[in-house]
């Protein structure tokens, strides 16, 4: 059991970067429960999303190694060292799909057309996922699927229907995992080079340029969340995401540090996106205990 957690779902299936999908799938969750929303099938639907974010991610894995594209070596090192194979990650991303297939397909009989047009979305994005980033987007294919495409899906299985407040909350927590890739890929920036990619990163023209602009665009998010409430799609007490960019400070500082060294350590690669990942996840946190009380309240 240990290995399986470690090895097949934190390792090779970057199962590190699940609590995304979770914090994200929490305040649209809350939302809908606010509206009566259907509790199995929200569950159900987050089962399913979760599954799908996993096949993606070692689908991805699949791709590279196959055309052998240069990466951070703590996310290739199980094959490099024979722990485990291509053929067998397949069959793994393929496992991971039919789950998420397989639960799409019942709250499509349940819930109609709608789902399938989502699912199907969602699942091309996550298909060409490995090649979007050769055209620049990588970032918006994420943002659209962990922001509106999750809210829409997640907001009509549980209610039947989608509302504006669900798109336009939607935006910024979608930025807050764009943020989380963009760090990724800055750290990747040096093997996305010569792997011909074109993220975010590269299109900014250095490294540093790239971390000024992402750190930009996490300060637009936090903007446009206080816009949200005073505008009231979200509940005064929302502001209480201002507690998550505790880190963000300490986390610029390792990344400045980390673009000028050339040796690229596991260590740090993981530690730097845990920081990213953490800032977005307590948003979300804080979004949802923010609705809770309101709605108790109220």
């Amino acid at each position: 059991m240990e290995r399986i957690f470690k090895f097949w779902f934190l390792k090779v299936s970057r199962g590190y970067s699940v609590p995304m999908s979770i914090t994200n799938w929490l305040v649209v969750f809350i939302l809908a429960l606010a509206n009566n929303g259907n509790i199995f099938f929200g569950i159900l639907a987050l089962i399913g999303f979760v599954f799908a974010h996993l096949g993606t991610n070692v689908f991805d894995d699949v791709v590279d190694e196959y055309f052998k594209v240069p990466k951070q070596k703590y996310k290739s090192t199980h094959l490099e060292n024979g722990e485990t194979n291509l053929k067998t990650i397949l069959i793994l991303a393929i496992v991971y799909f039919a789950i998420a297939l397989l639960i799409g397909g019942y709250l499509f009989l349940k819930m109609g057309f709608p789902v399938l047009i989502l699912a199907v979305i969602g699942g091309v994005i996550a298909l060409l996922y490995p090649k979007l980033n050769n055209f620049a987007l990588g970032e918006l294919a994420v943002g659209l699927t962990f922001g509106p495409l999750l809210f829409a899906g997640i907001y009509f299985v549980m209610t039947g229907n989608i509302t504006s407040q669900v798109i336009f909350v939607s935006i910024p927590v979608a930025i807050f995992t764009i943020f989380v890739l963009m760090i990724h890929a800055l750290m990747d920036y040096d093997f996305d080079i010569k792997s011909g990619k074109k993220t975010f990163a590269i299109l900014a023209g250095n490294k540093n340029t790239a971390l000024n602009l992402i750190f930009l665009m996490v300060l637009a998010a936090y903007i446009l969340t206080i816009v949200l409430v005073f505008c009231g799609y979200l509940p005064k007490l929302a502001l209480i995401i201002v507690f998550s960019g505790y880190n963000l400070g300490p986390l610029y500082r390792k990344m400045k540090i980390y673009n000028k060294n050339s040796c690229h350590d596991d260590l740090e690669f993981i530690k730097n996106f845990a920081s990213a990942r953490n800032t977005g996840t307590i948003y979300c946190l804080c979004l949802s205990l923010a609705l809770v009380i309101s709605y108790l309240i109220n």
